[in-house]
C-alpha cells in the first residue's frame, strides 16, 4: 500500500498539466484530451492514471516527445525543457463528464 502511494505520488509530479492551444480545444470537442508529462512516462501509465484520476474510460493513448528549444532571456541563452506530449481518447460518454468539469 504504502509503495502504490510513493509511485502514485511520483507519477503526478511528473504530470505537469492540461495544454491549451487552439488544436488542443478543437480536439477536446472530440473527446481528446492533450496531457503533458514527463518524458520518461509511458503510455500503460499515463492510462492508468487517467482511468483512476479523472474516473474516464480510456480508449487509447497517442504520444510525442516534444523536444527542448534553445531560448533567450534578458540576453542569457537557456533552454526550454522537453516533455511528453500525451493524446488520450476517451468515450463519447465521459465526454460530457470531462466538460462540466472544465465550465
Amino acid at each position: 500500500m504504502n509503495q502504490e502511494i510513493m509511485l502514485l505520488s511520483s507519477i503526478i509530479k511528473k504530470f505537469s498539466g492540461n495544454i491549451f492551444s487552439e488544436k488542443a480545444i478543437a480536439m477536446s470537442k472530440y473527446g481528446v484530451l492533450t496531457l503533458k508529462f514527463s518524458k520518461d512516462i509511458s503510455k500503460s501509465i499515463i492510462k492508468s492514471m487517467c482511468k483512476n484520476m479523472l474516473g474516464v474510460d480510456v480508449i487509447d493513448v497517442n504520444t510525442c516527445n516534444v523536444k527542448s528549444k534553445s531560448k533567450f532571456f534578458k540576453g542569457v541563452k537557456g533552454k526550454k525543457a522537453s516533455f511528453k506530449k500525451a493524446f488520450v481518447r476517451i468515450s463519447k460518454e465521459d465526454i460530457s463528464k470531462i466538460t462540466e468539469v472544465a465550465s
